[in-house]
Protein backbone atom coordinates (compact mmCIF):
# COMPACT_ATOMS: atom_id res chain seq x y z
CA UNK A 1 0.00 0.00 0.00
CA UNK A 2 1.45 3.58 -0.97
CA UNK A 3 2.71 4.83 2.50
CA UNK A 4 0.95 8.35 1.13
CA UNK A 5 -2.45 6.55 1.15
CA UNK A 6 -2.14 4.62 4.24
CA UNK A 7 -1.65 8.15 5.98
CA UNK A 8 -4.93 9.96 4.23
CA UNK A 9 -7.76 9.26 6.29
CA UNK A 10 -9.14 9.97 8.99
CA UNK A 11 -11.29 10.58 7.29
CA UNK A 12 -9.94 9.38 9.45
CA UNK A 13 -9.70 11.25 9.90
CA UNK A 14 -9.91 14.39 8.38
CA UNK A 15 -11.72 17.82 7.87
CA UNK A 16 -12.45 20.06 4.77
CA UNK A 17 -10.94 20.91 1.55
CA UNK A 18 -9.08 18.37 0.66
CA UNK A 19 -9.07 19.90 -2.39
CA UNK A 20 -8.15 18.40 -6.10
CA UNK A 21 -10.55 20.07 -8.21
CA UNK A 22 -11.68 18.38 -11.34
CA UNK A 23 -12.16 20.42 -14.33
CA UNK A 24 -15.27 20.96 -16.61
CA UNK A 25 -17.67 21.53 -13.36
CA UNK A 26 -17.96 24.78 -13.68
CA UNK A 27 -21.80 25.44 -13.75
CA UNK A 28 -21.98 23.33 -10.23
CA UNK A 29 -21.78 26.83 -8.18
CA UNK A 30 -24.93 27.74 -10.02
CA UNK A 31 -26.97 24.33 -9.63
CA UNK A 32 -25.62 24.27 -5.92
CA UNK A 33 -25.98 27.92 -4.22
CA UNK A 34 -25.16 26.69 -0.78
CA UNK A 35 -26.38 28.40 2.40
CA UNK A 36 -26.16 32.51 2.56
CA UNK A 37 -23.53 33.08 5.69
CA UNK A 38 -23.66 36.89 5.24
CA UNK A 39 -26.22 37.36 8.21
CA UNK A 40 -25.01 35.19 10.53
CA UNK A 41 -23.71 36.61 13.73
CA UNK A 42 -20.30 34.83 14.78
CA UNK A 43 -21.02 34.79 18.16
CA UNK A 44 -18.36 33.81 20.52
CA UNK A 45 -20.33 30.50 21.16
CA UNK A 46 -20.30 29.64 17.74
CA UNK A 47 -16.39 30.22 17.10
CA UNK A 48 -16.04 28.07 20.39
CA UNK A 49 -17.81 24.99 18.51
CA UNK A 50 -16.32 25.43 15.55
CA UNK A 51 -12.80 25.17 17.26
CA UNK A 52 -14.23 22.12 19.43
CA UNK A 53 -15.18 20.43 16.47
CA UNK A 54 -12.15 21.24 13.68
CA UNK A 55 -9.64 20.56 16.64
CA UNK A 56 -11.22 17.59 18.12
CA UNK A 57 -14.15 15.63 16.29
CA UNK A 58 -13.48 16.05 13.04
CA UNK A 59 -9.23 16.90 13.69
CA UNK A 60 -9.33 18.71 10.58
CA UNK A 61 -5.42 19.48 11.15
CA UNK A 62 -4.40 15.53 11.04
CA UNK A 63 -4.69 16.17 7.19
CA UNK A 64 -3.92 19.82 6.81
CA UNK A 65 -1.19 20.24 8.49
CA UNK A 66 2.15 18.51 9.42
CA UNK A 67 2.59 15.78 11.97
CA UNK A 68 5.04 14.80 14.48
CA UNK A 69 5.52 11.13 13.54
CA UNK A 70 8.46 10.50 16.45
CA UNK A 71 5.68 11.28 19.18
CA UNK A 72 3.15 8.43 19.13
CA UNK A 73 -0.22 8.84 17.36
CA UNK A 74 1.44 11.99 15.35
CA UNK A 75 0.05 15.29 16.92
CA UNK A 76 -0.19 18.23 14.82
CA UNK A 77 3.20 20.38 14.94
CA UNK A 78 2.59 23.43 16.76
CA UNK A 79 2.54 26.52 14.15
CA UNK A 80 1.73 24.62 11.32
CA UNK A 81 -2.42 24.61 12.49
CA UNK A 82 -4.45 24.60 8.86
CA UNK A 83 -1.19 24.81 6.32
CA UNK A 84 -2.18 22.11 4.36
CA UNK A 85 0.12 20.51 1.85
CA UNK A 86 -0.19 16.47 2.83
CA UNK A 87 -0.09 14.07 -0.29
CA UNK A 88 -2.63 11.80 -1.58
CA UNK A 89 -2.63 9.23 -4.04
CA UNK A 90 -5.28 7.43 -5.69
CA UNK A 91 -7.25 6.43 -8.51
CA UNK A 92 -7.49 10.50 -9.02
CA UNK A 93 -4.34 11.04 -9.33
CA UNK A 94 -2.08 13.19 -6.67
CA UNK A 95 -3.53 15.81 -5.12
CA UNK A 96 -2.71 17.64 -1.49
CA UNK A 97 -4.30 18.81 1.62
CA UNK A 98 -5.91 22.42 0.80
CA UNK A 99 -4.19 25.48 3.23
CA UNK A 100 -7.13 26.03 5.24
CA UNK A 101 -5.67 29.13 7.19
CA UNK A 102 -7.09 32.79 5.89
CA UNK A 103 -4.18 32.99 4.15
CA UNK A 104 -5.72 30.47 1.07
CA UNK A 105 -9.21 30.83 2.60
CA UNK A 106 -9.29 34.99 2.45
CA UNK A 107 -10.42 34.97 -0.81
CA UNK A 108 -13.45 32.86 -0.40
CA UNK A 109 -16.84 33.53 0.73
CA UNK A 110 -18.41 31.90 3.76
CA UNK A 111 -20.76 30.53 1.64
CA UNK A 112 -18.14 29.12 -0.92
CA UNK A 113 -16.39 27.44 2.32
CA UNK A 114 -20.07 26.11 3.59
CA UNK A 115 -20.29 24.41 -0.01
CA UNK A 116 -17.09 22.67 -0.11
CA UNK A 117 -17.80 21.09 3.24
CA UNK A 118 -20.75 19.94 2.20
CA UNK A 119 -21.69 19.87 -1.33
CA UNK A 120 -18.02 18.70 -3.10
CA UNK A 121 -17.39 22.20 -4.82
CA UNK A 122 -14.87 24.32 -4.89
CA UNK A 123 -14.80 28.54 -4.57
CA UNK A 124 -14.56 28.05 -8.56
CA UNK A 125 -17.20 25.69 -9.05
CA UNK A 126 -15.21 22.30 -9.81
CA UNK A 127 -15.43 19.36 -7.71
CA UNK A 128 -13.47 18.36 -4.45
CA UNK A 129 -11.70 15.07 -4.30
CA UNK A 130 -13.91 12.48 -2.00
CA UNK A 131 -10.81 11.76 0.41
CA UNK A 132 -12.63 14.85 1.67
CA UNK A 133 -15.32 13.36 3.41
CA UNK A 134 -17.98 16.50 2.99
CA UNK A 135 -20.61 13.44 1.76
CA UNK A 136 -20.28 12.64 5.51
CA UNK A 137 -20.11 16.35 6.75
CA UNK A 138 -23.18 17.03 4.77
CA UNK A 139 -25.24 15.01 7.31
CA UNK A 140 -24.26 16.99 10.20
CA UNK A 141 -26.53 19.83 11.91
CA UNK A 142 -25.99 23.01 9.79
CA UNK A 143 -25.56 25.26 12.48
CA UNK A 144 -22.61 23.01 13.32
CA UNK A 145 -20.79 23.57 9.79
CA UNK A 146 -21.45 26.99 10.04
CA UNK A 147 -19.58 27.32 13.77
CA UNK A 148 -16.98 25.57 11.63
CA UNK A 149 -16.47 28.21 8.69
CA UNK A 150 -16.92 31.23 11.63
CA UNK A 151 -13.68 29.62 13.56
CA UNK A 152 -11.76 28.83 10.15
CA UNK A 153 -11.94 32.65 9.90
CA UNK A 154 -10.26 33.41 12.86
CA UNK A 155 -7.10 31.24 12.93
CA UNK A 156 -3.51 32.66 12.17
CA UNK A 157 -2.61 32.32 8.23
CA UNK A 158 -0.07 31.10 7.26
CA UNK A 159 1.99 31.68 4.34
CA UNK A 160 2.48 28.12 2.78
CA UNK A 161 1.94 27.33 -0.73
CA UNK A 162 0.85 23.96 -1.51
CA UNK A 163 1.41 22.33 -4.73
CA UNK A 164 -0.79 22.19 -7.74
CA UNK A 165 -2.79 18.64 -7.70
CA UNK A 166 -1.96 16.48 -11.08
CA UNK A 167 -5.21 14.37 -11.79
CA UNK A 168 -5.46 11.40 -13.82
CA UNK A 169 -6.85 12.57 -17.46
CA UNK A 170 -8.88 9.33 -17.54
CA UNK A 171 -10.90 10.05 -14.06
CA UNK A 172 -14.58 10.39 -14.23
CA UNK A 173 -15.65 13.31 -12.10
CA UNK A 174 -19.16 12.54 -12.79
CA UNK A 175 -21.21 12.28 -9.78
CA UNK A 176 -19.08 13.61 -7.20
CA UNK A 177 -20.93 15.99 -5.52
CA UNK A 178 -23.66 16.08 -2.94
CA UNK A 179 -26.74 17.63 -1.72
CA UNK A 180 -27.14 18.44 1.78
CA UNK A 181 -29.07 16.50 4.14
CA UNK A 182 -28.56 18.12 7.27
CA UNK A 183 -30.05 16.84 10.63
CA UNK A 184 -30.91 18.50 13.66
CA UNK A 185 -27.71 17.92 16.44
CA UNK A 186 -29.08 15.26 18.89
CA UNK A 187 -30.38 16.13 22.43
CA UNK A 188 -27.13 15.10 24.65
CA UNK A 189 -29.66 13.35 26.80
CA UNK A 190 -29.88 11.09 23.86
CA UNK A 191 -26.77 9.13 24.40
CA UNK A 192 -27.28 6.88 21.48
CA UNK A 193 -28.05 9.34 18.99
CA UNK A 194 -25.48 12.07 20.38
CA UNK A 195 -22.69 8.79 19.70
CA UNK A 196 -23.93 8.12 16.38
CA UNK A 197 -23.44 11.63 15.45
CA UNK A 198 -20.29 12.02 17.00
CA UNK A 199 -19.17 8.76 15.24
CA UNK A 200 -20.20 10.46 11.91
CA UNK A 201 -18.93 13.29 12.23
CA UNK A 202 -15.28 11.96 13.29
CA UNK A 203 -15.48 9.41 10.23
CA UNK A 204 -14.68 6.07 12.52
CA UNK A 205 -15.95 3.99 10.18
CA UNK A 206 -13.64 4.81 7.40
CA UNK A 207 -10.74 3.49 9.47
CA UNK A 208 -12.06 1.04 11.24
CA UNK A 209 -13.60 -1.22 8.59
CA UNK A 210 -11.79 -3.73 6.47
CA UNK A 211 -13.25 -2.71 3.45
CA UNK A 212 -12.26 -5.55 1.40
CA UNK A 213 -14.75 -7.54 3.22
CA UNK A 214 -17.55 -4.96 4.03
CA UNK A 215 -17.33 -4.10 0.32
CA UNK A 216 -18.53 -7.22 -0.67
CA UNK A 217 -21.21 -6.79 1.34
CA UNK A 218 -20.60 -8.49 4.30
CA UNK A 219 -21.59 -6.98 7.56
CA UNK A 220 -18.17 -6.06 8.79
CA UNK A 221 -18.74 -2.37 9.49
CA UNK A 222 -16.32 -1.47 12.56
CA UNK A 223 -14.83 -4.81 12.69
CA UNK A 224 -11.47 -3.22 12.24
CA UNK A 225 -8.95 -4.67 10.29
CA UNK A 226 -7.53 -1.97 8.10
CA UNK A 227 -4.25 -2.28 7.51
CA UNK A 228 -2.01 1.05 7.46
CA UNK A 229 1.84 0.70 6.05
CA UNK A 230 3.95 2.83 8.57
CA UNK A 231 8.00 3.60 8.40
CA UNK A 232 7.85 1.48 11.84
CA UNK A 233 5.86 -1.50 10.53
CA UNK A 234 1.99 -1.89 9.45
CA UNK A 235 -0.42 -1.55 11.83
CA UNK A 236 -4.36 -2.45 12.23
CA UNK A 237 -7.48 -1.34 13.21
CA UNK A 238 -9.22 -2.16 16.03
CA UNK A 239 -12.33 -3.87 15.42
CA UNK A 240 -14.66 -1.41 18.07
CA UNK A 241 -17.92 -3.73 17.82
CA UNK A 242 -19.35 -5.04 20.99
CA UNK A 243 -17.65 -8.72 20.50
CA UNK A 244 -16.11 -9.56 23.41
CA UNK A 245 -13.37 -11.87 21.76
CA UNK A 246 -12.31 -9.67 19.09
CA UNK A 247 -13.53 -6.15 19.77
CA UNK A 248 -14.73 -3.98 23.20
CA UNK A 249 -17.42 -5.77 24.26
CA UNK A 250 -15.61 -6.33 27.51
CA UNK A 251 -14.68 -2.42 28.11
CA UNK A 252 -16.53 -0.41 30.38
CA UNK A 253 -17.47 2.92 29.76
CA UNK A 254 -14.46 4.13 31.83
CA UNK A 255 -12.15 2.11 30.73
CA UNK A 256 -13.12 3.52 26.61
CA UNK A 257 -12.84 7.46 28.14
CA UNK A 258 -9.76 6.32 30.02
CA UNK A 259 -7.93 5.07 26.90
CA UNK A 260 -8.63 8.88 25.26
CA UNK A 261 -7.81 10.77 28.45
CA UNK A 262 -5.02 9.33 29.24
CA UNK A 263 -3.37 11.11 25.97
CA UNK A 264 -5.07 14.46 26.49
CA UNK A 265 -1.24 16.05 26.71
CA UNK A 266 1.54 15.41 24.20
CA UNK A 267 4.05 15.04 27.29
CA UNK A 268 1.52 11.71 27.44
CA UNK A 269 2.74 10.34 24.22
CA UNK A 270 5.88 8.17 23.74
CA UNK A 271 8.80 8.90 21.97
CA UNK A 272 8.90 6.95 18.65
CA UNK A 273 12.10 5.21 18.90
CA UNK A 274 13.97 2.30 17.61
CA UNK A 275 13.44 -0.15 19.98
CA UNK A 276 9.97 0.65 20.31
CA UNK A 277 9.47 2.35 16.20
CA UNK A 278 5.76 1.52 15.75
CA UNK A 279 3.47 4.73 15.46
CA UNK A 280 -0.30 4.89 14.77
CA UNK A 281 -2.05 7.54 12.05
CA UNK A 282 -4.88 7.31 15.01
CA UNK A 283 -5.32 10.89 16.33
CA UNK A 284 -5.43 10.00 19.75
CA UNK A 285 -3.95 13.60 20.93
CA UNK A 286 -6.56 15.04 18.75
CA UNK A 287 -9.48 13.19 19.90
CA UNK A 288 -8.56 13.15 23.48
CA UNK A 289 -9.72 16.47 23.49
CA UNK A 290 -12.91 15.58 23.31
CA UNK A 291 -15.10 15.83 26.32
CA UNK A 292 -15.89 12.80 28.65
CA UNK A 293 -19.36 13.62 28.04
CA UNK A 294 -19.09 12.95 24.56
CA UNK A 295 -16.38 10.24 24.47
CA UNK A 296 -19.32 8.57 26.64
CA UNK A 297 -22.29 9.07 23.98
CA UNK A 298 -19.78 7.29 21.60
CA UNK A 299 -19.33 4.17 23.70
CA UNK A 300 -22.99 4.20 24.05
CA UNK A 301 -23.47 4.28 20.67
CA UNK A 302 -20.56 1.56 19.46
CA UNK A 303 -22.46 -0.71 22.09
CA UNK A 304 -25.73 -0.80 19.80
CA UNK A 305 -23.73 -2.31 17.13
CA UNK A 306 -24.03 -6.18 16.20
CA UNK A 307 -20.72 -7.65 17.28
CA UNK A 308 -18.48 -8.80 14.62
CA UNK A 309 -16.18 -11.44 15.48
CA UNK A 310 -12.56 -10.40 13.20
CA UNK A 311 -9.71 -10.81 15.10
CA UNK A 312 -7.82 -8.14 13.40
CA UNK A 313 -4.39 -8.61 15.94
CA UNK A 314 -3.70 -11.77 14.20
CA UNK A 315 -3.64 -10.03 11.13
CA UNK A 316 -0.64 -7.87 11.44
CA UNK A 317 0.96 -7.87 14.94
CA UNK A 318 0.35 -4.11 15.60
CA UNK A 319 -2.54 -1.98 15.09
CA UNK A 320 -3.50 1.66 15.81
CA UNK A 321 -4.73 1.66 19.12
CA UNK A 322 -1.52 0.60 20.95
CA UNK A 323 1.37 -1.31 19.49
CA UNK A 324 2.36 -4.53 21.16
CA UNK A 325 5.42 -3.20 22.82
CA UNK A 326 3.41 -0.42 24.61
CA UNK A 327 2.56 -1.24 28.27
CA UNK A 328 -1.05 -1.08 27.87
CA UNK A 329 -1.07 -4.19 25.70
CA UNK A 330 -3.93 -6.02 24.55
CA UNK A 331 -7.00 -3.86 22.88
CA UNK A 332 -6.14 -1.22 19.84
CA UNK A 333 -7.56 1.30 17.90
CA UNK A 334 -7.34 2.56 14.51
CA UNK A 335 -7.32 6.18 12.81
CA UNK A 336 -10.23 7.61 11.49
CA UNK A 337 -9.81 10.70 10.56
CA UNK A 338 -5.79 10.75 8.52
CA UNK A 339 -5.67 8.95 5.40
CA UNK A 340 -7.57 8.02 2.38
CA UNK A 341 -9.04 5.78 4.28
CA UNK A 342 -11.16 8.15 6.37
CA UNK A 343 -13.46 8.82 3.92
CA UNK A 344 -15.29 5.06 3.21
CA UNK A 345 -16.57 6.76 0.10
CA UNK A 346 -13.15 6.07 -1.33
CA UNK A 347 -13.86 2.37 -0.90
CA UNK A 348 -17.15 2.09 -3.12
Amino acid sequence: MNIHRSFSVLLLSGLILILGSIQNTADARDNNPGTSLSNIHKSGDMVARGEYLVNHVMACFNCHSERDWGLYSAPVVPGTEGQGGHEFSGEYGTVYATNITPYELGDWTDDEIFRALTSGIDHNGDSIMPIMPYERYSTLAEQDIRAIVAYLRTIEPIEFEVPERELNPDFDSSGLQVEPAFQDRPDPSDTVASGQYLVTAAGCVGCHTPWEKAGSGEPFLFSGGLEFNLPGGTVVSHNITPDVESGIGDWTQDKFIHEFAEKRSRFDLRVITDDRPRNTPMGWNAYAGMTDQDLGAIYDFLMTLDPVYNETHLRGGDDSHHDEDDDHGGHHDDDHHDDDHHNDDSHH
